[in-house]
């Protein structure tokens, strides 16, 4: 018996039989005139290495839903790119990366939520170990040039607060770790009329109690 299609149109489907009238594939409507494919012979694709698939019409939004668990994901060795330079991926809950780490290659910019005055300070950014065991964690930043000739190595944070003049007008300061002809210097730099606190009476960023040290 050779291959075969077979439509029967009283129940709404197309089945793809093969030489040995196994129906391998099966296109048909349920009830509720929901369009089903399924296809128990093998792997469902759709288009083709020369074209794109859209999909919607280009005026409404639709989604693509999952009804259980699954994933997106490319074949070994392939891959997969969301997004594009001209638009955007926005994630509608917590993005969890299942224990694997980032790895990018340009800047990553993080913009938190505004916060009011009574619940600051605002915290856009948190990093915890999620472990339990004994042990101290640290954010590493890290410069990755091995040159023997550079004088300019360092690696720190930079802080920015706006003046408050009511303008965008913004004060830098830097806590960074120097390399390369001055290796082995810890600065903080700030603009020349900064002041520079340690406080040691409480735990407060407000506190008024007075300061350890002042410069």
């Amino acid at each position: 018996m050779s291959d075969d299609l077979l439509i029967t149109p009283a129940s709404r489907k197309i089945e793809f039989k093969d030489s040995s009238a196994n129906v391998d594939a099966k296109i048909e409507t349920d009830a509720n005139g929901n369009l089903i494919i399924t296809n128990t012979g093998g792997d469902i694709t759709i288009g083709d290495t020369t074209s794109d698939v859209f999909i919607g019409d280009g005026t409404n939004s639709v989604d693509i839903v999952f009804e259980q668990n699954g994933e997106i994901r490319g074949t070994t060795g392939v891959t997969v790119t969301l997004g594009a330079s001209d638009s955007n991926v926005r994630m509608a809950t917590d993005l969890n990366l299942n224990s694997n780490d980032i790895t990018n290659v340009n800047n990553i910019n993080i913009t938190g939520t505004s916060e009011s005055l009574a619940n600051q300070p605002a915290v856009p950014v948190t990093v915890e170990d999620g472990g339990t065991t004994d042990g101290r964690v640290f954010m590493s930043i890290k410069h990755g040039s091995a040159s023997s000739t550079a004088s300019a190595l360092g690696a720190g944070i930079r802080m920015i607060a706006n003046d408050g003049s009511g303008t965008s007008s913004y004060w830098p300061a830097y806590m960074f770790v120097q390399g390369g002809s001055e290796a082995g210097t810890v600065k903080l730099i700030a603009p020349k009329d900064f002041d520079f606190y340690v406080d040691h009476h409480d735990n407060s960023i407000d506190s008024t109690l007075g300061h350890d040290l002042f410069l």
